[in-house]
């Protein structure tokens, strides 16, 4: 059951910037005007020539990355989808790729308190800036006494409850949008984002995460052609995954993956 408050916050939350960016109509249809604060319109009204200086997708996308991890991951998935998206709103959509706003954490003190260890003990270095940033969790680099290299990714800290009031809102929107526009209806929104919640809730337990690269790693065995990075069960646990640490590149980068 999601906490109404929490779902209370986060509509004023996403209110704000979808009227900021212009979108305030999806509210109204959607049937959840009510819970705009009166002040946020007006907050916004002088502002209208500057935001109609982007283009619809690039206002999009800035909404998008202002309404936080769970919007920015749906975008994150959808900028894949050639088969429902025109190419303006995937090529604003893959910009979210490398923008997740960055949340300081104490990583010593996270995994003393995760994990029940000194850190110290187990680690000659770890790093307190992320290496990368997601819409979910942070990842640190590190080394341990032994001088392997190893990640630590973090969860971010409570994204739990802010995840559940998202899709809650999120799947509200989806069905005002197929129920208003024969586009969304087409491209089975709603669908879409009841797949992206399964998608969600599983990446929310890094336990589950750790047990998948277990069975993929035990698949795979004795296949030299595929290296499946080391897991570190004594440093993980549902919050903190440790593993292995491998250099590589980006799925995207055509010219390293001809080499």
């Amino acid at each position: 059951m999601v906490d109404f408050i929490q779902k209370t916050k986060r509509l004023v939350k996403l209110s704000s910037v979808i009227a900021q960016y212009g979108f305030d109509e999806l509210f109204k249809r959607g049937d959840l005007e009510k819970y705009i604060p009166g002040n946020i319109k007006r907050r916004y009204s002088d502002k209208i020539d500057e935001i109609n200086s982007y283009t619809f997708y690039e206002r999009i996308r800035m909404a998008i990355e202002e309404m936080g991890p769970v919007y920015v991951k749906f975008g994150q998935m959808l900028s894949n989808r050639k088969d429902i998206l025109p190419e303006e709103m995937l090529l604003q959509l893959q910009k979210l790729q490398d923008n997740v706003e960055i949340e300081e954490v104490d990583v010593r003190k996270k995994m003393n308190l995760e994990l029940g260890i000194e850190v110290d003990d187990y680690f000659s270095e770890i790093e307190e800036e992320p290496m990368a940033s997601a819409s979910i969790g942070q990842v640190f680099r590190g080394k341990l006494k032994n001088g392997e290299k190893v990640v630590v990714k973090i969860q971010r800290e409570n994204i739990k409850p802010v995840i559940e009031a998202d899709l809650e809102i999120m799947k509200n929107l989806a069905k005002a949008l197929e129920n208003y526009y024969e586009e969304m209806k087409k491209m089975n929104i709603v669908d879409v984002v009841e797949s992206f919640e399964k998608m969600l809730n599983e990446e929310l337990s890094l336990s589950n995460e750790l047990r998948n690269i277990e069975r993929f790693a035990n698949n795979f065995k004795g296949d030299e052609r595929i290296h499946v990075p080391i897991v570190y069960k004594h440093l993980s646990n549902n919050h903190v995954l440790t593993m292995e640490m491998i250099e590589g590149f980006k799925i995207t980068d055509k010219e390293k993956i001809v080499e």
